[in-house]
This record gives structure tokens, sequence and C-alpha cells, in this order.
């Protein structure tokens, strides 16, 4: 008797598709003759090829941006496999968050101007925390380029979370920017 290999309907990736983040990979089969009991993927990146034993969403972390090509192949307890189902995706680069800051700048009311430096800042949406634990306005922002007051000397820490507004891919950095060498 000659048996049928499962075959793969889909092989997909899931939600954000970002360098240096778990990606997740949904799949859906038919088993053909026998049961599934491999899920053999192949990540084209250098990575060992990665044997499950079930068919549950999986994981991968690509380091680089760019497009790329994984492959799904199924084995049934017979030893059956189906011809290897590939999908070709884009791995979307992460923004670099950066920026400066008002070199000085005196009390009672110092008003620290950050200059957002992230390149292709348009392309962006930004968060904000400036950390002074009374901080009056309050301590994020969604601007661009923020300016923010402080009335004590530092130190303070600021963090800037930029995500790309069309991929979903975010990164953050945090610098300790406010100290007595900037507030007076």
């Amino acid at each position: 008797k000659v048996l049928a290999p499962p075959v793969v309907t889909s092989f997909t990736t899931v939600g954000n598709v970002c360098h240096n983040n778990a990606i997740t990979f949904n799949n859906t089969y038919t088993n053909g003759d026998g049961t599934v009991i491999k899920w053999i993927y192949n990540w084209n990146d250098g990575s060992p090829i990665q044997t499950m034993t079930t068919g549950t969403n999986v994981t991968h972390i690509y380091i680089t941006p760019g497009i790329k090509t994984a492959t799904l192949t199924l084995e049934t307890g017979y030893g059956c496999r189906n011809v290897s189902f590939p999908v070709t995706f884009t791995v979307n680069p992460l923004p670099v968050p950066s920026y400066t800051f008002s070199n000085s700048v005196c009390l009672p009311a110092a008003n620290i101007v950050f200059t957002n430096t992230t390149p292709n800042t348009a392309a962006n949406s930004y968060q904000w925390s400036f950390e002074l634990p009374s901080a009056s306005p309050a301590n994020t922002s969604i601007l661009t380029n923020p300016s923010h007051v402080y009335t004590t000397q530092g130190p303070f820490n600021t963090h800037l979370i930029a995500t790309n507004i069309t991929s979903g891919c975010k990164d953050s950095t945090a610098i300790i920017v406010i100290n007595s060498n900037t507030i007076h």
C-alpha cells in the first residue's frame, strides 16, 4: 500500500514581525495516512533545524531584518513526509530611538527641551516618560520633541519608546540626563 503524506494547508506568521523579537508562526494541516508526530521547521537563517512533537504555534527570533523564507515539513508515525511548505515574509527592522536634551537650564522652573534624533522620525510614534515623583504637568508625552519642567536637581531618568506606525515594531532607550550639571 502506498501511504499518503500529510499536507500543510497554511503556514503563516502571526502579529508583528520584527527582528530581535520572537515571531509567532501558525500552521494548519491534514494528516494523510497516519498521524503527524513531527513538525520540522527550517528557518533558513543558519540556526539549527527545529523539530517539535506538537503542532502548536512556534516562535523564532531573526537577528537581522529583511525578506526571509522558512519551511515546514510534517512527518507521520509511518515516516511519511510532505513536500516542504515554504512561507516568505519580511522581518521588519526595529526603530532606533535616540535623543538629545538641553545642556543647561535654571531653577526654579527648569524647562528641559528634548530633541528626538531617532532615524526616520516621521515613520514612528513616541511615548516619553520623565522620572520625577511629583512632576507637574504629567510625567509622559507623545510629542516627537517634548519639553519637561523640573523643579529640583536630579538625577532623573528619561525613557523613550519609538514604535514604527506601519510594522508595529518598537524599541526603547533610557538615559540619565538630568543631573546637577544640567539643572542649576
